[in-house]
């Protein structure tokens, strides 16, 4: 009952919208004198309705929203490896050097050399963009962990996950592991809210309330609380793909 009502609602502004563009077309052709200024006027509270009662229009017009404004993020990846058996130090660095060159990444100073219970910045660049990449690698007994964090604007996300998303597939792929895939957004700097299917409207004065959503879509665990958007899946990389297509990033929020 709930879809049927929201559909009427959509197609009653759809028509109202048409009505109001026929009613000029007719109001030029026929020379009849309206009140452009109030006409157009009226369209305003139409299109504000359509926008908050039509997930698709509300979805791209922050999409667009996001897209012009460009801010600034922290996008972090990570790759989180239960090893089956235990490697040594130099094996460990063995299989991530080489998974760098696969993906033709450089360390800009030198091979990397881990040593255990150690966490490293490393400073990483791409031999086709010259593109720097700060990492941390963890090593804890059998389990291996690698963080990729990037500071870049919103419009490159998606070119870096691609990036990030072939070096991770590439050092999992070295190893025999059960592993888990995680990505961070931070929008921290902007103080934008990044959400995912659900979101957040405050009633009343908006405050500064601290607020965690926690679902699971499919094998993705996803998690977004304030200016934060975490998602992570043990199963397939790829599956963290949608998150990253179809998130979007609010200021109008708490």
């Amino acid at each position: 009952m709930k879809k049927i009502t929201k559909l009427v609602t959509i197609g009653l502004i759809l028509l109202s919208i048409v009505l109001t563009f026929i009613n000029i077309v007719v109001s030029f052709k026929h020379k009849i004198v309206i009140n452009l200024a109030s006409t157009f006027t009226s369209l305003i509270p139409l299109f504000i309705a359509l926008y908050n009662e039509w997930d698709l229009v509300y979805e791209y017009g922050n999409k667009i929203k996001m897209y012009i404004s460009n801010k600034t993020v922290k996008f972090q990846t990570e790759v989180r490896l239960q090893l089956d058996q235990e490697y040594s130090l130099d094996e460990i660095n063995e299989k991530i050097n080489k998974a760098f060159s696969d993906s033709n990444l450089k360390i800009k100073n030198g091979m990397l050399k881990i040593q255990e219970l150690k966490m490293y910045n490393l400073v990483l660049e791409e031999k086709n963009k010259g593109l720097i990449i700060n990492s941390r690698v963890d090593i804890q007994k059998e389990k291996l962990d690698i963080k990729f964090i990037f500071q870049i604007s919103a419009r490159n996300v998606k070119e870096i996950w691609n990036l990030a998303k072939n070096i991770n597939s590439k050092i999992s792929n070295k190893f025999v592991f059960s592993p888990t895939f995680t990505i961070t957004l931070d929008y921290s700097s902007s103080k934008l809210n990044p959400f995912y299917r659900l979101t957040l409207k405050p009633i009343g004065d908006k405050k500064n309330y601290n607020f965690n959503l926690e679902f699971k879509e499919n094998d993705v665990r996803i998690k977004i609380h304030n200016n934060q958007l975490y998602a992570s899946t043990s199963e397939d990389i790829s599956k963290l793909d949608k998150i990253l297509k179809e998130y979007i990033s609010l200021s109008n929020v708490i």
